[in-house]
């Protein structure tokens, strides 16, 4: 089983901290993020997929060819056209008759999250907001079924957000994406289209921790010293 890490951001808002390095090698608590992200993949994952652009040499020199015995496969997203087109560099590389996670390598998320996603044949994870217009907000049915999901909404129907992991597989990539205003291509259209076909399913995160701002890692590092993550 795979799993694709998308890593290939700017990292604006972390400035001055991502001047000299990708978001993903700032470190909390000691250790980078990256090191976070990596360590809540199931056993199930023998692969990585990693989606790097800037400064994306110093994440690669820094993981090397595997983790723990997983390899890891590098593209370069050489234009920055939004998290569905990052996704669909590695689609090369995807087995086509099994699942895969996509993970943005940006946040902190509890140790349970990711195990939990693999009951179901497709599915989110996502946690409450309390300002979800600043996020993807997603609508689920009672089963847990995603019935709507919209890309930073003026008004948002819930305070239910993604929090930047997914359990996929291969049906994603039969549905085209919308352009979107900013001229980048972001999930929600996609899978607005294919849960028509083939249902989604949300998990609720224990505890997550957004890594936005240089403030965020005094957040994260005192969730991790509280045990919250």
């Amino acid at each position: 089983m795979k799993a694709v890490i998308l890593a290939a951001g700017l990292g604006t808002r972390m400035r001055p901290l991502t001047d000299d390095r990708p978001k993903q090698l700032i470190e909390v608590a000691g250790r980078p993020i990256i090191d976070y992200i990596l360590d809540l993949l199931p056993e199930e994952v023998d692969q990585l997929v990693l989606i790097i652009g800037y400064q994306g040499e110093k994440l690669r020199r820094y993981l090397g060819k595997s983790w723990r015995g997983k390899e890891i496969i590098y593209i370069e997203q050489k234009e920055l056209k939004g998290t569905y087109a990052a996704t669909l560099l590695a689609k090369p590389y995807l087995d086509p008759t099994d699942r895969f996670f996509v993970i943005f390598a940006d946040d902190f998320y509890d140790r349970d999250c990711l195990r939990s996603l693999l009951k179901h044949p497709r599915a989110m994870i996502v946690h409450e907001a309390e300002h979800p217009e600043r996020f993807g907000v997603v609508t689920p049915d009672a089963e847990g079924r995603v019935v709507e999901f919209e890309e930073k909404p003026v008004k948002p129907k819930t305070s239910l957000v993604v929090t930047g992991i997914y359990l996929l597989d291969m049906h994603f990539f039969e549905y085209e994406p919308k352009l979107h205003s900013n001229g980048e291509y972001y999930f929600p259209p996609v899978i607005m289209k294919m849960i028509k076909d083939h249902p989604m399913y949300v998990e609720r995160a224990k505890a997550w921790i957004p890594i936005a701002y240089p403030d965020d890692i005094q957040k994260a590092e005192a969730a991790l010293q509280n045990g919250i993550l």
